[in-house]
């Protein structure tokens, strides 16, 4: 029996907790001890409930050190907006890190989105893993790559900048008496990388020799979806609050089809307000297997909500709320499934929804990007999975 710990640090939302069931009950069945290190605690009744998994506060950045505004071109400059150049604050954070790491002394590390929990564990033996998205794994070069692809960056600019937060981690690493980087990537090495998602959605089109291990099909049980009624295309939407949420929703209450919403931090003002025959609020997280493949439009602002909907052969209206989110949507863009919407304009929102319901190709885009992967299988992803993890733990 080994110890394995998860840990999620940075990002936000659902898509750092459902997509981990299937891994976290497949090695609970198998005699593991599992201890799962979160950024929020407040959903893990409702995603976890009657587990045995030991969940625990990760690390946290104090809410009053604001972060610096600084456009991000690449994870260096992520890295620097959270702090990573204040080394008092960085030196508690990687001390709780260890600490945590001391009290559960585990064989294996699975690492989603956790730069510092990585930086943390430098000088620990047990096996590491790291886990999640493109945007959470960059290649393993220097200067790191521009994420924006359409925006050209100054290579010189990079690397000053990138250099800029090595100086900071390297001072931290010596507090700690770890040896320096000499590259903001070495952080993201590990005994295995793996990429939860597909080649065509990773935001690094240009990484040679990813390790795709394409989306973990985590889901909640949920809420049943039964469908209101309507003549026209079923639209799934799962929202949050936005500037654009209010023009979108007094549209969707006006067309003639079956639409379930599904955003628990929508104002019940809002929900009450356009609820209506056609137009129903899910106050739960739903089946969302189910709801992907049984609607034909999906319209989402994140990323792996973005990836099941596209996997499913349906079209996505993309509301970014985040740099990540944007960058996935211009490569759902790019494949023709998917259009963007800024999130803080509501006719924007509306014109191209209008311009999908109006045109099949962004659907029959879909349905070929999805045949792709029709061969793809879940358990044995889990099973993978499993195995490597196991094959580590006996390494330690």
């Amino acid at each position: 029996m080994a110890n394995v710990l998860l840990t999620w640090e940075l990002g936000f939302g659902m898509g750092h907790l459902i997509p981990h069931l299937p891994l976290l009950r497949a090695l609970e069945s198998r005699g593991h001890k599992v201890f799962f290190a979160v950024k929020d605690l407040s959903p893990i009744p409702e995603v976890l409930n009657n587990s045995g998994v030991q969940c625990l506060q990760a690390p946290l950045r104090a809410p009053h050190r604001r972060p610096l505004q600084k456009k991000v071109y690449t994870v260096a400059h992520l890295l620097e907006n959270i702090g990573y150049r204040d080394t008092v604050m960085m030196t508690g954070l990687v001390r709780g890190w260890r600490a945590l790491y001391d009290i559960v002394d585990p064989d294996v590390t699975i690492f989603d989105f956790s730069p510092t929990a990585l930086l943390a564990a430098r000088g620990y033996g047990f096996g590491k893993i790291v886990y999640g998205q493109g945007f959470h794994s960059p290649p393993d070069q220097y200067p790191l790559p521009n994420m924006r692809l359409s925006e050209p960056a100054d290579t010189d600019r990079l690397q000053r900048d990138e250099d800029r937060v090595i100086v900071a981690i390297n001072k931290l690493l010596f507090g700690f008496g770890e040896p320096p980087i000499e590259h903001i990537a070495e952080i993201f090495r590990a005994d295995a990388n793996l990429l939860m998602t597909v080649k065509e959605l990773d935001l690094y089109p240009g990484r040679n020799n990813g390790q795709y291990w394409g989306l973990p099909t985590g889901t909640l049980d949920g809420e049943s979806t039964v469908w209101p009624p309507g003549s026209g295309p079923r639209i799934f939407a799962y929202l949050k609050p936005c500037r654009a949420l209010e023009d979108l929703l007094r549209f969707l209450a006006k067309l003639d089809c079956p639409i379930l919403v599904v955003g628990a931090s929508i104002p019940a003002a809002l929900r009450e307000q356009y609820s209506c025959t056609t137009l129903r609020f899910l106050s739960t997280v739903p089946n969302m297997d189910q709801l992907v493949h049984q609607c034909d439009i999906g319209v989402t602002h994140a990323t792996i909500t973005v990836t099941r909907l596209l996997l499913a052969g349906k079209p996505v209206l993309v509301m970014p709320l985040a740099l990540e989110h944007r960058l996935v949507a211009l490569r759902a863009k790019a494949i023709g499934a998917a259009l963007m919407a800024s999130s803080a304009d509501g006719s924007m929102a509306i014109d191209s929804l209008q311009k999908m319901l109006a045109a099949p190709e962004y659907a029959a885009a879909a349905q070929e990007f999805s045949q792709r992967y029709q061969d793809f299988d879940a358990a044995q992803q889990v099973t993978e999975l499993v195995a490597l993890i196991e094959s580590l733990a006996t390494q330690k």
